[in-house]
């Protein structure tokens, strides 16, 4: 127990900086305080690292404040979920507190732990009444829960696969590649929920393929260290991807740094001379419950995160960095993808912050901070005629500094079934950007394979809300849509954009909409 509770305290106070605090310190050293962390993981890998309660039992200061209380709370939960992993239960539990306080809970049991949990998205909740946290605390109840979990009747605890027990060296010199595959294998054969852990230093990878299915839908990367792709570019320029999973289920990856060492393609590409392409840094691929959290990456050769044909995917804290002038790298980009979150990160690169392909739905991106870069742009769309469109993307509280383009949507200059509809960019401020609002029907880069054609994308529904800040150019708002295909049910809402200490212009083609609120970019709707 004391070797679990250890390794829990280590991937718990290593990632989570809002659990550092005295009083979870404190717990931590009881078996309550281990059960409690245990079920933290449990619960963040269900419903994400970002779901917090505060406030917990209003003015009751004898219970405290924040996170530690969740973890308390949770614990009882949690183990008793795991120690009826061979019995099937569904129950509903609802609890209620006068301000403000309401929760509800689905807890559906199976041999996993939580496999529903229904708690109202972005919300901070008050919760528990000081006589049920009593009860929760109570020594009596926490016994009984530490008999189920060490009965022989129990669910096994979750094996962990760190990659140096299968000949990875943290060199930064010696190929580590199979090692770290060898480890994959193990964790994804595991019946059981499983961890590999990468150690601090840094490990050298030629691109490596994780591939389900597994026999578990609960794999943790817990990575210390950095992984770093090889410094000559060709070595990986060519496949497409460095790190790559494809068709796995329930994987969170927690930490670590990702070197992709793309300069060396970097200066290639823009010299001229063949080069290949350049691979992905990270990529998964037809994949659901994927969960990539406190991650940081360098350098990509491309794109630094791709999401494409996936399910219920949430990226948090995440630090994508590339040179202002890095062709191509692109710091997320989603496609053919549904239910994905992307929340409190920084990009900084020389393409789009983050990206959004066809085929994209239920999209929600919230406190990300862009630049240097190309914004956030929708598109391009309709590179093909047979395309699948793009709809319910929300883009909030979102920064641009120094950008290219803030919000964009762009489409190709021919003909193509696809569509934009159900698009609300809310909260924004711009810091000296170039373009802060775009819709440009007209993508055809060198004028090639669209001469004299016009965009067939539907672009509708549309909303800019509390947009603000400085352009650096006169035109800040451009709207230039397809004539076959005008923009419609366009709405500008409290926008305030500025060029040079005075309002800034806008320009329309095509487009339809209202105004209402304050606008100073001189509205052409």
């Amino acid at each position: 127990m004391m070797k679990m509770g250890n390794l829990i305290k280590k991937l718990i106070f290593d990632e989570y900086e809002e659990v550092r605090d005295k009083q979870m310190e404190k717990e931590a050293g009881s078996e309550a305080g281990k059960l409690a962390l245990f079920s933290c993981l449990s619960l963040k890998q269900s419903v994400g690292h970002n779901t917090t309660i505060h406030n917990i039992a209003p003015g009751n200061k004898k219970y405290g404040r924040g996170p530690h209380s969740l973890l308390l709370v949770t614990a009882l939960s949690h183990m008793l979920l795991l120690e009826l992993s061979m019995h099937q239960l569904s129950s509903e539990i609802t609890i209620s507190e006068r301000m403000s306080c309401s929760i509800k809970l689905k807890l559906i049991v199976s041999k996993k732990f939580v496999s529903d949990l229904n708690v109202r998205r972005y919300q901070q909740f008050h919760l528990l009444t000081p006589p049920l946290l009593s009860l929760l605390l109570s020594p009596l109840v926490f016994r009984l829960v530490l008999l189920f979990f060490t009965s022989s009747g129990a669910a096994p605890l979750a094996p962990t696969y760190s990659v140096l027990n299968y000949g990875a060296k943290p060199d930064g010199n010696f190929d580590s590649a199979q090692a770290f595959v060898a480890a994959w294998t193990l964790a994804c054969g595991s019946i059981n929920p499983a961890t590999i852990y990468v150690p601090p230093g840094r490990f050298l990878l030629r691109n490596v393929v994780f591939r389900g299915q597994c026999k578990n839908s609960a794999i943790l990367f817990s990575i210390d260290g950095t992984l770093v792709a090889p410094s000559n570019y060709n070595i990986i320029g060519n496949t497409g991807n460095w790190l790559i999973f494809e068709h796995v289920n329930g994987v969170s990856i927690y930490g670590g740094i990702l070197d992709g060492q793309g300069v060396g393609l970097w200066t290639c590409k823009r010299s001229g001379r063949g080069c290949p392409s350049g691979a992905t840094s990270l990529r998964f691929s037809n994949s659901w419950n994927i969960v990539i959290n406190g991650l940081t990456s360098l350098n990509s050769q491309m794109f630094h995160i791709v999401i494409n044909g996936c399910n219920n995917v949430k990226v948090e804290g995440v630090r994508l960095s590339a040179s202002g002038n890095s062709p191509n790298t692109d710091g997320i980009h989603v496609q053919s993808s549904s239910s994905v979150t992307i929340l409190n990160s920084r990009i900084g690169t020389g393409d789009d912050c983050i990206s959004v392909g066809p085929g994209t739905s239920n999209l929600w991106i919230e406190n990300v901070a862009c630049g240097p870069g190309h914004g956030i742009s929708i598109g391009s769309l309709g590179k093909e005629f047979e395309e699948p469109g793009v709809q319910n993307v929300t883009v909030k509280s979102v920064t641009f500094t120094g950008t290219q383009n803030g919000v964009r949507i762009k489409s190709w200059g021919r003909p193509s079934t696809g569509y934009a509809r159900n698009i609300l960019f809310q909260h924004a401020v711009m810091t000296d950007v170039e373009n802060p609002i775009v819709i440009d029907q007209h993508y055809c880069p060198d004028e090639k394979n669209c001469p004299g054609q016009v965009s067939g994308v539907k672009i509708s529904d549309v909303t800019y809300q509390d947009i603000h800040g400085t352009s650096a150019t006169e035109v800040a708002l451009k709207f230039d849509c397809s004539s076959n295909n005008p923009c419609t049910d366009i709405r500008l809402d409290g926008v305030k954009l500025t060029y040079k200490n005075r309002p800034a212009e806008a320009a329309c083609s095509n487009a339809d909409g209202t105004a209402s609120g304050f606008v100073q970019a001189s509205s052409c709707l």
